[in-house]
C-alpha cells in the first residue's frame, strides 16, 4: 500500500506527456520572453522550497498538464465544399427568364391603338370636310325653303339669292336671318346641306295667338305682338279677336293681352272667341260656349294657364265665370 506522499507524487507526475504541440509552443514563447522565464523560475524555486519542507517532490520537474489538443480550423472540412461539387459551384448562374406581357395587356394595347387610329381618322375626315367646305369646289348653287306657312316661300328664296356662289363653310344663321328681316313671321332659321351645292333653309315662324282688326282688315298676330299676315273668312275665326281701347299709349294694353294669350296651351287657345282688356290688369277671355275667364294682370302667367286648362277639362264645372286672377285662390261663379 502506497503512502500519501507517493499518491500525491504520482498524481502530479502522471499528466506529463512528451511530444505535444502545445508544450513546444509554450517553450518557444518562454524562450522568446526572458523576463517571463525568470519570473517563472523564481516561482518554481519558491515552490520547490515549500515542497521540500513538506517532504513532497519538487513540482518544477513536472509541467502542468497540457489541454486536450483541439483540431485546427484549417483541418476542419468545409461542409459547403463537400456538399457542392467544385464544377457546379464555379458554374455561372443562368440568365433570368424575361417576363412576357400578359395577353390581356396586349389586347388592351391593341384596343387603345385602334381607338387612337379611329379618332385620328375621324379628325382627318372632319378636317378634310371643313377644308372642302371653304374651297371654291363647294359653292352654293341652289337654295330651297321649307317650314313657311305665313311668309311666301318664293319671296324668301328670292331674298336668299345673295348666298349663291358663296362657299358652304362660310354660311351662318346670323347672315341668313339678316337677309330675312323684312318677313315679320320668321323667328329663326336652320340651314342644312342637300348635297355639296344645294342649301336648304328651314324657317321657324312665330306662334299665331290672335287676330286684330286694322283699317278694316284682319291680321294674324304672333306671340311677339306683331301683325304677321292678313287673313279673312274662316281662317280669321280660328283665333280669338283682340279688343282694346283706341287710346293705348305704347300699346301696353295690347301687349298685355297678347302676352296672356301666349301663355295658354294650343288646345285652350282654340276655344277662345275674344280677348279684351280695358287696362293692363283687367284681361278677360270669352269662350265660344259663352263662359268667361278672368285673367287679371301679367303676374303668374304659367300658373294661371295651368288652372284654366284644368277647369276647362273638368266637365262637371258648369259655372259661367272662372276667375284665376289670384291663382292661389281661384274661384268660379255664375255671375
Amino acid at each position: 500500500m502506497k503512502s500519501d506522499d507517493e499518491l500525491e507524487f504520482s498524481a502530479v507526475a502522471r499528466p506529463k506527456e512528451t511530444g505535444s504541440a502545445e508544450q513546444d509552443s509554450a517553450e518557444q514563447d518562454s524562450a522568446e520572453q526572458p523576463g517571463a522565464r525568470q519570473d517563472s523560475t523564481e516561482q518554481e524555486s519558491t515552490a520547490q522550497d515549500s515542497t521540500a519542507a513538506d517532504g513532497v517532490a519538487p513540482v518544477s520537474q513536472f509541467e502542468p498538464p497540457p489541454p486536450e489538443p483541439q483540431p485546427e480550423a484549417d483541418s476542419q472540412p468545409d461542409v459547403d465544399s463537400e456538399l457542392v461539387p467544385e464544377s457546379q459551384s464555379e458554374a455561372p448562374l443562368p440568365a433570368p427568364t424575361p417576363i412576357r406581357p400578359h395577353k390581356k395587356d396586349q389586347a388592351r394595347k391593341r384596343k387603345k391603338w385602334r381607338r387612337m387610329a379611329g379618332v385620328g381618322a375621324c379628325l382627318l375626315f372632319v378636317g378634310g370636310m371643313v377644308a372642302l367646305s371653304f374651297s371654291p369646289l363647294a359653292k352654293v348653287e341652289k337654295v330651297s325653303v321649307s317650314g313657311s306657312k305665313l311668309a311666301d316661300s318664293a319671296k324668301i328664296v328670292e331674298a336668299l339669292k345673295p348666298l349663291e356662289g358663296k362657299p358652304v363653310g362660310s354660311l351662318n344663321n346670323r347672315e341668313i336671318t339678316g337677309l330675312l328681316k323684312k318677313f315679320p313671321a320668321i323667328q329663326d332659321v336652320r340651314i342644312q346641306l342637300d348635297g355639296p351645292h344645294d342649301l336648304r333653309v328651314e324657317v321657324v315662324e312665330h306662334r299665331q295667338v290672335a287676330v286684330m282688326e286694322r283699317d278694316g282688315k284682319k291680321m294674324i298676330v304672333g306671340d311677339n305682338g306683331v301683325a304677321l299676315k292678313e287673313v279673312s273668312g274662316d281662317e280669321a275665326d280660328k283665333l280669338p279677336l283682340v279688343s282694346v281701347p283706341e287710346k293705348d299709349p305704347g300699346h301696353q294694353i295690347f301687349d298685355g293681352v297678347v302676352q296672356a294669350l301666349a301663355e295658354l296651351p294650343g288646345g285652350v287657345l282654340a276655344t277662345l272667341k275674344q280677348a279684351e282688356a280695358k287696362s293692363v290688369d283687367t284681361v278677360t277671355f270669352k269662350l265660344r260656349d259663352g263662359r268667361k275667364i278672368v285673367w287679371g294682370g301679367p303676374e303668374d302667367g304659367p300658373m294661371k294657364a295651368a288652372l284654366v286648362e284644368t277647369f276647362l277639362n273638368q266637365k262637371d264645372v258648369k259655372d259661367k265665370v272662372i276667375d284665376v286672377s289670384t291663382p292661389q285662390r281661384p274661384v268660379t261663379s255664375n255671375e
